[in-house]
């Protein structure tokens, strides 16, 4: 896939913007400030890693020839 988000990355924003919208109106826990950075760390990651597969299907165009045939 080039770009864009992915199944995951959606799944990941609904169910982030589920858990902050059900939470009651009070500081949240230490675990929901993990739990959020650890999402939002995570899609940070698959963005550059998504960058990175671009960038090198870009530059050797031959790299994904092997997928093709997958």
């Amino acid at each position: 896939m080039r770009g864009g988000w992915s199944r995951d990355h959606s799944a990941a924003v609904w169910v982030t913007a589920a858990h902050v919208i059900t939470m009651p109106h009070r500081f949240p826990s230490p675990l929901t400030i993990l739990y959020s950075l650890i999402v939002q760390i995570w899609m940070a990651a698959m963005k550059v890693l998504t960058e990175v597969k671009n960038a090198i299907a870009t530059t050797f165009p031959w790299a994904e020839m092997g997928q093709a045939a997958l």
